[in-house]
């Protein structure tokens, strides 16, 4: 995998997918992509609604579990895009969920644990 930043400034809590496609004029082609998904094809319905925000976080995980190997590599990047296309899933709140009064490396590797545990076929 390959990370790239689609927006370098974004904010690490996310902002409403709607009002940051409209701010950068993407709103107008949105029924028209959401249309022509891929997921259609897999009878998964893309949704629009939600956070998007930063995903430095998730290029770390991501990058960690590429070390564990390239099968929890794939599997995590899968449920990460599952996630955030499908059920809305925003990764800043979901590790603020599991990281109450945890540090951040305890968090980050807690959190992997349980990506990897849980993406396990």
């Amino acid at each position: 995998w390959h990370p790239y930043f689609l927006n370098l400034s974004a904010p690490k809590e996310g902002v409403v997918k709607k009002v940051h496609s409209e701010g950068r004029n993407l709103d107008l082609n949105l029924k028209r992509i959401k249309a022509r998904m891929v997921f259609r094809g897999h009878g998964l319905d893309y949704d629009v609604d939600g956070l998007t925000g930063n995903t430095l976080d998730n290029h770390g995980l991501i990058t960690f579990a590429g070390h564990r190997g390239y099968d929890k590599q794939n599997a995590l990047v899968e449920e990460l895009h599952l996630g955030y296309f499908t059920h809305l899933w925003e990764v800043y709140v979901e590790l603020e969920k599991y990281s109450d009064h945890i540090t951040a490396l305890h968090t980050m590797w807690y959190v992997l644990r349980l990506i990897i545990i849980l993406t396990k076929k």
